[in-house]
């Protein structure tokens, strides 16, 4: 290849004679290139070796074309020890350095990149309705709006499954710098990265496209570093996610707000397990914003959030048959604790003072685990938590809901219960009070006739109670909080008090003893 000229027409004629013969190409020297390099669609190989020599592109889109056809004929690719670089002052042009297009009926092309390098491409390599690539041993230098690798397949909206899938795409040993690692888009399938990196990312480090409805499912992520202002891995509504022994990391002196190391919503199986989290430590959301059936276990938050949550937790709340989500194991330094919220979103609590704007519902069903640590809100004191089979188990310090809770699965509120309206605990569920300093307002307490409603007055102060203060009907489960005789005048948070609870036998019983009306 010469040097300065314009090698175009030399490379796509040697391109077309080893693409129908079989023959590898190989070129010496750095090749100048400003057309693009097209593969025929008749071509049954090709192979291509550049021996670490460079191709400056200065052309418009695609710098190899590998195009699709009407027929489900498969073809092979190799290609080896390639650098492409576009020159600086040409970045903005919308440009990938390797185009993989399937046809009709899937995926046409099936290989390898071994040893590739590209720099300056807007993505690196783009992969459509093709099946059976393996990346490895590569680097994608991008820029700021750059994707390293985009993947997608075709999905038929009309909803007649006519599905164009790309499909068991294998990433190793490979790193993306700057602008986003990985954008995969509808209908993909079988995505596995190992040893993947991204590095100084402006924006995920792997993004499956969000939507509930797109056809994809299928991604295994381990031994992975992601360092992105957005976050680590975005990939909700996909079935079977699974990763393992991976580090996500907030580019801290650039991270957007509300980055997270692992938005996984609506999961129908999955596992993550033995990650870490270098926690971006202003972010709103925290590293984990996991929801769905799924097992997260042996996590690890560190370098300290200053106000969000290690994790926020979504379970299945619709679907009882569902699965549930265990979380067991996990270690955070981290001012806010474990967080359990709704899916629909319009909910949240919290592991330590808890605090809910709206109506809540539905604490923590569908999730069971133990061992979960924390480092409190100075992150100088360890503290457990730890989910019961049902619910929440140790709810924390205070509980505040500005209209009204209610409760399914067990439940424990170790400090100061307010709400304005009430507390409802529904179904076969429990809740305990603990060393709670009565600091609750006159409110009204229920349970489902057939609730397993245990209320433990441990801490409650003794208190003395008007008879009339208390409904002459007394309804089995019901739960009344009662002023102080003693202090007519209390106000909240400042008086003593007790709970009032309706036996079986339909006898008002405080402290332990009975009431009479």
């Amino acid at each position: 290849m010469s040097s300065g000229t314009d090698d175009s027409a030399a490379f796509q004629k040697a391109a077309t004679f080893a693409s129908r013969t079989g023959k590898q190409l190989t070129y010496t020297g750095n090749c100048y290139v400003s057309q693009t390099i097209k593969i025929p669609e008749d071509a049954q190989s090709f192979n291509l070796d550049g021996r670490n020599n460079i191709i400056f592109y200065k052309g418009n889109g695609i710098l190899f074309s590998f195009s699709g056809s009407s027929g489900a004929v498969s073809s092979s690719f190799s290609i080896r020890n390639v650098k492409a670089i576009i020159p600086q002052d040409n970045y903005s042009q919308p440009t990938s350095a390797f185009s993989f297009m399937g046809g009709k009926s899937g995926g046409k092309w099936q290989g390898v990149l071994d040893h590739v390098t590209t720099k300056g491409f807007h993505q690196g390599i783009r992969i459509i309705n093709s099946s059976a690539i393996r990346i490895q041993n590569s680097t994608f230098n991008g820029w700021g709006n750059s994707t390293g690798i985009y993947i997608s397949g075709t999905y038929d909206q009309s909803g007649a499954g006519k599905n164009i899938y790309s499909a068991n795409i294998s990433i190793r040993d490979t790193t993306v710098l700057y602008g986003s690692g990985i954008y995969i888009d509808d209908s993909v399938q079988g995505i596995g990265l190992d040893h993947f990196s991204m590095l100084e990312g402006q924006g995920w480090g792997v993004y499956f496209k969000f939507s509930k409805n797109n056809g994809s499912q299928s991604l295994e992520i381990q031994n992975s570093y992601l360092e992105a202002s957005s976050g680590g891995v975005l990939a909700d509504n996909i079935g079977e996610v699974h990763i393992t022994n991976t580090n996500v990391d907030g580019v801290s002196f650039r991270s957007d707000k509300n980055w997270t190391g692992f938005h996984l919503l609506n999961m129908f199986g999955g596992t993550l397990e033995n990650n870490t989290a270098i926690g971006y430590q202003d972010s709103t959301w925290g590293p984990f914003y996991v929801g769905g059936n799924v097992l997260m276990i042996g996590n690890n938050v560190v370098g300290g959030l200053n106000t969000s949550p290690c994790m926020t937790l979504v379970p299945h709340n619709k679907n009882s048959s569902a699965p549930g989500m265990i979380v067991s194991h996990n270690m955070c330094w981290a001012t806010g604790g474990y967080q359990v919220v709704t899916e629909d979103g319009t909910a949240s609590t919290q592991a330590r003072n808890i605090k809910a704007a709206t109506s809540s519902s539905v604490i923590g069903q569908g999730i069971s685990g133990t061992d979960n640590l924390w480092s409190g809100p100075k992150k100088d004191n360890w503290l457990s938590v730890t989910f019961a089979p049902n619910g929440v188990r140790e709810i924390g310090t205070n509980l505040q809901v500005d209209k009204n809770l209610s409760i399914r699965g067990d439940a424990m509120i170790d400090g100061a219960l307010s709400a304005s309206k009430g507390l409802h605990v529904a179904g076969a569920s429990g809740i305990a009070f603990g060393d709670n300093s009565s600091n609750i307002p006159p409110v009204q307490l229920s349970s489902d006739r057939n609730g397993n409603l245990a209320i433990k007055n441990g801490g409650f102060r003794p208190a003395q109670l008007r008879a009339e203060a208390l409904p002459a009907r007394c309804e089995a489960g019901t739960v009344f909080y009662v002023p102080d005789a003693r202090n007519p005048g209390e106000v909240h948070a400042r008086g003593t008090g007790a709970l009032a609870v309706c036996n079986s036998a339909g006898h008002w019983l405080t402290n332990g003893q009975p009431v009479s009306n």
